[in-house]
């Protein structure tokens, strides 16, 4: 389904992430590349000011016509000789550029459609990318991205896999016995070559414990305590043909000598006795180099007795500040039908501009018509501070009448901010009026 349209020309048209823009003759290379990194980023309207307004002033803009998706609220702005027709479904609205020294700016609802130029030469398709158009078409799901999904495929299984299988037939308990004791077929492993005699094996192989021998101690790792080290047993040796025989030791005080084995086995020399440990004769324990180290017990009676100072209390921690509200905290709606977040500072009049040139500074700029002049070019300031909404009057001729429920209406004092609660109203004059509505 074709979402972006457009008929060849020589505007510079950047279609990226959730945003188009046409921007106007003056518009470089390097800017129109750097205005689609921005939306790509997923970046609005401030972003694209900011690449344009690089280096010079803001009367020095292209003309261009923004358009950005902000969570179902199309957002349209226009500067110059280029101009916006929105379809919506309450009729047609026109975003002009030449009505504003800066540019006009609309927040739209329930958009269909969107005309750049002539509309019914508008016939190449564009998903994301940089062309030079005349004309340019966005319908109402250009900004959908996400693909359907596809259902994958079902392979039908072949015929011969639903084959039947046959049963197991069932034997007899004989059957079975006379196979479990027929011999196995010997199984033969790939024959290896011959050791070589000559070579004396890796390790030596180590005596086979034998029934009937004894333990002669416990190692110290199992009885949890260090232990004095032990020389090694004197072993006596079996007689040998070339020396004497050297006599056994007598076997009527087993606890005197350990056996090891039975018969003329080699027998083990008693071992030496275990060193007695020192008596404790009060000299300081080792880690107490000078015997004037307290424990916890003491210090705690010392304490309790005004030996010890008892240490100050520590000084209370300050309770943490809320964090700032994130977000816009209210909106404003317009006579005209117009609908502001007040997610930034908002500029109302006759054809309102902005000294600053920052995306994080950029104010919204409300355009609005008066046929009697009675509304400024720069009439009403509106901003959010913290949790509180603010309004300023321009210094307008005509003034800004604050109308509230249940009070007298009254005259914003020019240069003062006044503080405003939701259901408030602000009349401009000429029929225009805003209205403070708080986030639902």
């Amino acid at each position: 389904m074709t979402e972006v349209r457009y008929a060849p020309g020589t505007l510079r048209v950047v279609v990226a992430g959730r945003g188009v823009a046409v921007l106007g003759d003056g518009t470089t290379d390097a800017a129109t590349l750097a205005i689609r990194d921005r939306l790509v980023a997923g970046e609005g309207f401030g972003a694209v000011v900011d690449v344009l307004a690089a280096g010079g002033s803001l009367s020095a803009l292209p003309a261009f016509v923004v358009v950005v998706d902000e969570d179902d609220v199309w957002r349209v702005s226009a500067r110059g000789d280029l101009s916006a027709t929105v379809t919506t479904s309450s009729g047609t609205e026109t975003v002009d550029g030449t009505t504003a020294s800066t540019w006009s700016e609309r927040s739209i609802r329930d958009v269909s459609r969107l005309e750049i130029g002539d509309a019914g030469s508008t016939i190449l398709p564009i998903t994301d990318g940089v062309v030079l158009a005349s004309a340019v078409v966005v319908s109402a799901r250009a900004f959908d991205r996400e693909s359907p999904a596809v259902a994958a495929p079902e392979h039908p299984a072949p015929a011969d896999s639903y084959r039947p299988v046959e049963p197991v037939q069932p034997h007899s308990v004989d059957e079975v016995l006379d196979v479990a004791h027929e011999p196995a077929d010997e199984v033969r492993g790939p024959e290896l070559p011959p050791a070589d005699p000559e070579l004396p094996p890796a390790v030596p192989a180590l005596p086979a414990a034998e029934e009937g021998m004894l333990i002669d101690s416990i190692p110290p790792f199992i009885r949890g305590a260090a232990l004095p080290v032990r020389p090694a047993p004197v072993v006596a040796k079996k007689p040998t043909a070339s020396a004497p025989a050297v006599p056994a030791a007598p076997l009527d005080d087993v606890e005197a000598t350990t056996v090891i084995g039975r018969g003329e086995r080699d027998v083990v020399a008693e071992p030496a006795p275990t060193p007695a440990l020192p008596a404790d004769t009060g000299a300081p324990a080792p880690g107490d180099h000078d015997g004037e180290t307290l424990s916890l017990e003491q210090a705690r009676r010392l304490r309790a007795g005004g030996g010890l100072p008892v240490p100050p209390p520590a000084p209370a921690i300050p309770p943490v500040p809320p964090p700032p509200p994130t977000g816009p905290i209210g909106r404003l709606r317009l006579s005209t039908g117009q609908v502001v977040p007040l997610d930034r500072t908002v500029i109302i009049g006759r054809r309102p501009k902005s000294a600053r040139a920052s995306g994080a500074d950029l104010p919204h700029l409300i355009g609005v018509d008066s046929p009697q002049q009675d509304i400024s070019r720069n009439h009403v300031e509106v901003r959010a501070e913290g949790d509180s909404i603010l309004a300023v009057d321009l210094q307008t001729t005509n003034g800004t009448t604050l109308r509230r429920q249940g009070s007298a209406p009254t005259r914003l004092h020019p240069g003062e901010a006044t503080m405003l609660v939701p259901g408030d109203v602000l009349d401009l004059g000429d029929g225009v009026t805003v209205l403070v509505e708080a986030l639902s």
